[in-house]
């Protein structure tokens, strides 16, 4: 299992892009554990660039089967305006994507 965060390049300021690829990497040590007492072999990765261009290169280059993924806005009236990451997955990726729900409050 590939658990892979981008942070993505915005701002200007390099003390804010430090802390949030900090951040990025503590969430996915957070979560790895869990996975890894599930008897699931775990390798997490943070990258930084564009999003949805990071996570199709990286489906490339680590050979994954299929994309894991979930969003609040998939299939809403407000993804014609602003599109989501997920949305965008779903649209240009040739590996297959597994789309979970987000639960409901």
């Amino acid at each position: 299992c590939l658990l892979y965060t981008v942070v993505a390049d915005v701002g200007r300021d390099p003390a804010i892009r430090t802390y949030k690829l900090k951040a990025a990497q503590e969430n996915l040590l957070a979560v790895q554990p869990s996975l890894e007492a599930a008897h699931i072999a775990v390798k997490a990765e943070v990258a930084q660039g564009n999003p949805v261009l990071q996570v199709l290169a990286a489906a490339i280059d680590e050979d994954i089967t299929a994309i894991a993924t979930s969003s609040r806005t998939v299939g809403k009236l407000i993804e014609y305006s602003i599109s989501s990451f997920t949305g965008d997955i779903l649209r240009r990726s040739c590996h297959p994507v597994l789309y979970f729900p987000p639960k409901k409050p």
